[in-house]
């Protein structure tokens, strides 16, 4: 399995059983009409992230209509991210796969909230508002 492809498959399972640290919504389950579902492509989106156990950091991510995610937390910027979407699902990595992060548009898609995971096992959960 390559590294790519597992990380898809992790993402996708872990989707629906994260919630962790209170920053995940409980409404995943609601049905999606038209009006609830947001492209990403072009938005920005800030909000706090944590691994479990660790300080929550903001975050500011940019969905870049080349697939690229710019992001940014600690004061440091980095646009060496990817991402795709289906629908309310949003998959994104950082850094070469080093962390990969799944979550769902909320009904109102002007949330976006999941779960993250790195290579070293660490698990986490975070929760972004759209900044525009």
């Amino acid at each position: 399995m390559t590294r790519s492809t597992l990380a898809f498959t992790l993402a996708v399972a872990i989707a629906a059983a994260v919630p962790t640290l209170g920053l995940v919504s409980p409404s995943l389950a609601q049905t999606v009409s038209a009006e609830d579902t947001r492209d990403v492509t072009g938005t920005t989106w800030t909000g706090p992230a944590a691994w479990v156990g660790g300080e929550t950091r903001t975050w500011t991510l940019s969905f870049r209509a080349d697939g690229v995610l710019a992001y940014s937390y600690n004061g440091n910027a980095y646009d060496n991210g990817r991402w795709l979407q289906r629908d309310r699902l949003v998959i994104f990595h950082t850094n070469d796969y080093f962390a990969v992060y799944t979550g769902t548009l909320e009904p109102n898609a002007r949330e976006f909230s999941g779960a993250m995971f790195n290579v070293r096992g660490d698990e986490g959960a975070f929760r972004f508002r759209l900044a525009q």
